[in-house]
């Protein structure tokens, strides 16, 4: 009987625990077990292909977090998990978290999407944060409250939407938002994105999609 390494060769075959990565491939040689929360990646791919950004060391999921930044705005960021990653002035919330304030709730998910029942909650959200971050951010409005996107991905005149497994769907006459994990049971009446200046001065302004049934 070959040995692994004879078969992968010494030190390709990295065992992970849950699962074993063949370095030579980027892959693994089993499928993700938690492959329904990602439909849109292949369940044999490592982190996403992204190890810039996540990190997998259980094999098992792509480990990230929320924490506070010194200006005391909450950050979503994929490569953070603990204290450990952070710097002075900086701290670790969790995977998730929820705040009520006197505006209503706000539940920070672990996708790096928020949802906030008060709608001025949300807009205030996507312009400070594009304003810290350079980056365009995107919402989606239901009667129900807003919804802010993830938006590491993001680029300065850019929101994605399906590079966090978010998608739009038309039923009938009314339009619903769908991510891995499940369809927002609200009818979607309306998207909002940021705009950065050129030259990062100034504030974003905003661009407001509605849709009509």
């Amino acid at each position: 009987m070959e040995s692994d390494g004879e078969i992968s060769g010494e030190g390709n075959s990295l065992d992970f625990g849950a699962r074993v990565y063949d370095s030579r491939l980027g892959r693994w040689w089993s499928m993700d077990a938690l492959a329904d929360q990602y439909v849109s990646w292949s369940p044999f791919i490592f982190v996403l292909g992204n190890p810039l950004n996540f990190i997998d060391p259980t094999g098992n999921s792509v480990e990230k977090g929320w924490y506070t930044d010194w200006d005391g705005i909450l950050v979503y960021d994929p490569k953070v998990k603990n204290q450990n990653d952070l710097s002075d002035g900086q701290f670790y919330e969790g995977e998730t978290l929820t705040r009520k304030t006197q505006t209503g709730t706000e539940n920070y998910h672990a996708d790096g999407s928020i949802f906030f029942t008060n709608e001025t909650s949300a807009y205030k959200r996507i312009w400070t944060f594009a304003n810290k971050e350079k980056r365009e951010n995107m919402a989606v409005m239901f009667s129900s409250g807003v919804l802010v996107l993830p938006s590491y991905l993001n680029l300065e005149g850019r929101s994605y939407v399906e590079e966090y497994n978010y998608e739009f769907l038309r039923v009938n006459q009314s339009v619903y938002l769908k991510n891995s994990e499940k369809t927002f049971h609200d009818r979607v009446l309306g998207t909002i994105h940021t705009h950065n200046p050129l030259g990062n001065v100034g504030f974003s302004s905003a661009d407001i999609s509605t849709f009509t049934f």
